[in-house]
């Protein structure tokens, strides 16, 4: 399990079917009140299909992956024909960050999808003059009402703000608005209501004030949730990346465009964002599918342009200097996955530039689009094949499984200046987390387990009995660091101790906690 978000979605979702509460997500030792419980209950039928386990919990966002490429493909062929489709639809599936981000961050992939039906439905109740008003309001209704129930009201403010902004690009009215948007707001209102209702009864005023407030309001336009604040400017950077090569292609499409209505998703969302105070990677999921359709229209058209020839070349080039970056940490990466692992992530990066130089001397976009496809998908193997290697120098999965064997879900833990939370998920429970090792004697009041930096441990004996069960070291690393800054890997060593401690400790906890209050 990927450090971050991945446990936020996947250990709830098991206490759903562990407790059977499936209305109240639970984490972080209290009601988690972030997002609606759509992703969560997505989770917890996987779970109960297949089983509590990693693969289980990264199936619903695989599978909503697939389904947006999908309904894109199918949105786009109706537009601008089977080429484009299929070419959309390719691009969304080999764009890296999808992928990536697809795996380890189930909502944000099921916002993907949803906005992207919303996006299609909304687009059709708004240029169709054909269209019968109650049923694509119905539609657009339904659609807007399962985006709300995977993140709250981003889930609509998008949809709804990127196809307004295409209209206005297009300079355009919509069809009968009042009749449409009346449907589509009574049938959105039937459905999210239950929930609300249902969480108002449980919580009263605590879950409006803290889904609402905290978690939209504040979380957005303060900086009650950041470590730091990133600029205006954060997303461009990022985009950039997290599309190669894909992105080339945004400033010649505009000439073969059909309508506006995916450029106006792509500048509406990343300006929305860009606004927040709140800025992460993720949040850019329901914008690939935007550029796909832009550069599926653009490549479908099989329009011989000298432009696109010089675009791959330029690709060919970018992707031969990250694999010279994978040449140089060939040593480092030899040393923390082995020899074989780190070969065939030097290859692919050799083949990557190879298939976008073959791309760059067709002429027929189809054939282009699939070399180039093909070639990031062995880059995309290649990572898959180091991660699975890099995985051994991670404890937490076969820690939290020997804690699970030894006492069930009823242990208490500790980590200690460590914030891996896929420690819930693996050990049935949820771990506390302290900065000091004094906290530890506080949540830990007779014999409990503790994770910690290796350097803790003659402190924790001061404050109690310690038991050393296992010591590992830990590659406290990430990717771009690894490649960027081979041979100077920070690894550390951590330790899972049984802890008991003192009855001088415990007195020391009690008066420290008598004299707060």
């Amino acid at each position: 399990m990927q450090p971050g978000n991945e446990a936020m979605y996947a250990y709830p979702a098991a206490e759903m079917v562990r407790t059977g509460e499936y209305l109240v997500p639970h984490y972080e030792h209290g009601h988690f009140l972030e997002k609606p419980p759509l992703t969560w209950w997505a989770l917890a039928a996987s779970y109960k299909l297949f089983g509590v386990s990693l693969s289980s919990a990264r199936l619903p966002g695989a599978v909503a992956a697939v389904l947006t490429a999908l309904m894109l493909g199918v949105w786009v062929r109706r537009r601008s024909g089977d080429l484009a489709g299929a070419i959309a639809a390719m691009v969304l599936l080999f764009t890296f960050k999808f992928g990536a981000f697809a795996r380890t961050s189930p909502a944000d992939t099921l916002l993907a999808f949803f906005v992207t039906v919303s996006v299609i439905a909304l687009d059709w109740c708004a240029r169709d003059e054909g269209a019968n008003n109650l049923w694509c309001g119905a539609v657009a209704g339904v659609a807007l009402a399962f985006s709300f129930g995977t993140k709250g009201p981003i889930g609509v403010v998008l949809p709804v703000g990127a196809v307004s902004a295409g209209l206005a690009m297009d300079r355009r009215w919509p069809v009968r608005p009042l009749a449409r948007v009346a449907s589509a707001t009574l049938l959105f209102l039937a459905l999210v209501a239950p929930w609300h209702w249902a969480m108002s009864e449980r919580l009263g005023a605590t879950f409006w004030k803290s889904f609402y407030w905290t978690h939209q309001v504040l979380r957005g336009s303060t900086r009650a949730f950041c470590a730091h604040i990133r600029p205006p400017t954060y997303y461009l950077g990022i985009f950039v990346a997290a599309t190669f090569p894909w992105f080339a292609f945004l400033p010649a499409s505009w000439k073969t465009r059909r309508n506006a209505a995916p450029y106006g998703w792509l500048l509406f969302g990343v300006l929305f964002f860009s606004c927040l105070t709140l800025k992460r990677e993720v949040y850019l999921m329901p914008l690939f599918p935007a550029l796909a359709a832009i550069v599926g229209e653009h490549l479908g058209s099989n329009v011989p342009r000298p432009s696109t020839r010089w675009i791959w070349r330029g690709a060919a080039l970018l992707a031969a200097c990250l694999f010279l970056l994978t040449v140089r940490a060939a040593p480092t990466l030899t040393q923390l996955a082995g020899a074989t692992p780190a070969f065939i992530f030097e290859a692919a990066f050799e083949l990557l530039v190879m298939a976008f130089l073959v791309a760059g001397s067709s002429s027929d976009s189809e054939v282009s689009t699939s070399i180039a496809c093909l070639g990031l998908a062995v880059v995309f193997a290649a990572f898959l094949i180091l991660e699975a290697r890099l995985g051994r120098w991670d404890p937490m999965a076969k820690w939290g499984h020997r804690v699970r064997g030894h006492c069930g879900s009823g242990c208490a833990g500790v980590r200690l200046g460590v914030t891996y939370t896929s420690l819930d998920f693996y050990s049935g429970f949820e771990w506390h987390d302290s900065g000091s090792v004094e906290g530890v004697s506080r949540l830990i009041p007779e014999t409990g387990w503790v994770i910690a930096d290796s350097t803790h441990e003659a402190d924790l004996r001061k404050h109690g009995s310690v038991q050393v069960i296992d010591r590992q070291l830990f590659l406290d690393e990430n990717w771009g660091k690894i490649l960027l800054r081979p041979g100077r890997v920070s690894t550390k060593w951590l330790s899972l101790m049984t802890f008991e401690p003192s009855e001088r400790s415990l007195k020391q906890t009690s008066l420290n906690l008598g004299n707060s209050e």
